[in-house]
């Protein structure tokens, strides 16, 4: 920016961040690549440069934002244009993705997603509008995206990215893969896919305030599977049944109790020696409701007192009488009593302990009486609103038993469901530095060292923390070169049947075949017979203790090698 006169004639540029000087006129390439290494500085710059010159224009990006490209890339920014790109994924971080992707050049783009625009969509993923609920995420945000550049070619796909056409064959037609996922079933394949296709993928994420992207460059760096994913949380027996401290763990608890009420027999639930009344019992003149809540806050409750006789500085849980709670006429929650309630929806709400009564006893009554066909084989849904109604109701109720502060419909769903509520600046943040690894892959393919895993902090002097990328692990499944191996107990009935369940959900297989190096090929699971199915693993031919099966997918180009022990 600028000219200057130069000590020996002439003019200069200099530029504007580190003030280095330039000759004038200078050469092309050599202002590109300089102003390349400053390109997160000229789009900040940029942006507010065109939002002060245009503030009513809704497509000044249209033509401006890819001469900035160009700028800054020079002759790579053709390569940009040219690029196919794969996106996966509609919702938080894909509808800012496929936004700066065609503001920033990008002009031949696929996108998939298997959801559907919902209410709750429209406060973060802002290329949706309240008639859009119901329609396909991905076919939306195409005629959104479209307006800002009605110049690109892009292709929506309603469907599952596990689906049979989105095979190998078809991943090959791309350059790069830009995954926007919200589930690790869907990262895995996508994961696979690219290693099998040597495409490179750009993966990312993001949890409330923190987030992550990380380029995964197959035979150069880690996959997105090298890293074992961290497993769930889990609390111990005694303070989820007799002591719990906090609110999670009266919400685990209600999650049993629906289970044990509602749910098919389950021996492994914790609760399942809880005696419950006899649903129909017609020798009952009080409702199952009434019996119910008398069994799990009354008669419990001191059972627990009397077993748990030090409780040291905690307040000893107070059982309830169901008619002092529907007679009580105050609220008797202080959180419920000090909150402007007019002004928030009743998910939103903490409500009293009466509230939260009639809650329980309405959901009760609603399961017996409007879905007696679920009982005994219903399954725990945050998106069911009954079901949420139900856990809510318990898990406040023993809160208040527990001295424990309440919690809001809302935030007791959070819990239930194990959701970090997203936020719409860190999917924000999450899809520029997507666009940003994209451009450094697809303009310098060889210059692997500038391609950063960044991660998204939520305090701290730096917001955004870039690493180099990791190497491949050797112990990793998919891209190195390990083995695994299970180890059955032959008293307890393993079949050929089940192992081809845990190859698909533990090992996210979609059409798993199983080929016994030291004997007979079984193929994939609908090449057998149910018979054969339902063989013991340990009686099937040559099939013995430290044997090796070779497990492959077509599907997902991918195999691996596994050993079968057997144990009494």
């Amino acid at each position: 920016r600028g000219r200057r006169a130069h000590p020996h004639g002439g003019e200069t540029l200099a530029c504007v961040p580190c003030r280095r000087v330039f000759a004038n006129p200078p050469i092309a390439s050599r202002i590109a690549s300089h102003l390349a290494s400053h390109r997160v500085y000229i789009y900040r710059t940029y942006l507010a440069h065109i939002y002060r010159t245009y503030p009513r224009s809704t497509d000044r990006d249209t033509h401006i934002t890819p001469k900035m490209v160009s700028l800054c890339l020079g002759e790579a920014a053709k390569r940009l244009k040219a690029a196919r790109v794969l996106v996966v994924g509609a919702g938080g971080i894909g509808c800012e993705l496929l936004k700066n992707l065609v503001l920033t050049g990008f002009e031949d783009i696929e996108v998939i997603d298997l959801d559907t625009i919902d209410l709750s969509n429209l406060n973060r993923q802002f290329l949706f509008r309240h008639q859009h609920i119901g329609h396909s995420k991905a076919k939306v945000a195409r005629e959104t995206v479209l307006k800002f550049n009605p110049k690109c070619k892009i292709i929506a796909h309603h469907g599952n990215i596990k689906d049979a056409k989105f095979d190998a064959d078809y991943f090959k037609t791309f350059d790069i893969v830009l995954n926007a996922l919200d589930n690790v079933g869907a990262r895995q394949h996508v994961n696979r896919m690219c290693l099998a296709t040597s495409k490179p993928l750009v993966e990312s994420g993001t949890q409330g305030y923190l987030g992550q992207v990380q380029p995964i460059l197959p035979g150069e760096s880690a996959c997105f599977e090298c890293t074992p994913a961290a497993k769930q949380k889990t609390y111990a027996v005694c303070t989820i049944r007799s002591t719990p401290d906090k609110p999670v763990h009266c919400v685990v608890w209600a999650k049993h109790i629906f289970s044990v009420l509602f749910g098919p027999k389950d021996t492994e639930n914790m609760l399942s020696d809880l005696t419950i009344p006899d649903m129909f019992d017609q020798n009952s003149s009080e409702a199952f409701e009434r019996r119910a809540f008398r069994k799990l806050f009354h008669d419990e409750i001191i059972k627990i007192s009397a077993e748990q006789k030090d409780w040291g500085d905690r307040v000893p849980p107070k059982p309830l009488d169901l008619e002092e709670v529907l007679l009580e006429k105050k609220d008797d929650n202080d959180e419920a009593k000090h909150q402007p309630a007019q002004n928030r929806l009743r998910e939103q709400q903490v409500l009293s302990l009466k509230q939260n009564t009639e809650d329980f006893l309405s959901a009760v009554r609603s399961f017996v009486t409007e879905r007696p066909s679920e009982i005994g084989q219903a399954v725990f849904d945050k998106d069911d609103d009954l079901a949420m109604k139900f856990i809510s109701a318990v898990a406040n109720i023993r809160m208040h038993i527990y001295g424990i502060p309440c919690q809001s419909r809302f935030a007791v769903k959070g819990i239930a469901g194990n959701i970090v509520h997203a936020i719409a600046t860190t999917n924000a943040i999450a899809a520029g530095l997507i666009v940003m690894e994209a451009i450094k892959r697809l303009a310098h393919p060889s210059n692997t060292p500038q391609s950063k895993t960044t991660w998204i902090k939520a305090e701290g002097p730096v917001l955004l923390q870039p690493q180099s990328l990791e190497k491949k692990n050797s112990q990793c499944v998919i891209c190195g070169e390990a083995t695994m191996s299970i180890t059955i107990c032959t008293k307890k009935e393993f079949r050929l049947r089940d192992l081809y369940a845990v190859l698909k959900k533990e090992m996210n297989m979609i059409e798993p075949a199983i080929n016994n190096l030291n004997g007979d090929f079984y193929g994939i699971e609908e090449d057998n017979d149910a018979k054969m199915l339902d063989r013991p693993l340990h009686t099937l031919n040559a099939l013995n203790s430290g044997a090796q099966l070779s497990i492959e997918d077509e599907n997902q180009d991918f195999g691996f090698n596994l050993f079968v022990f057997f144990t009494k």
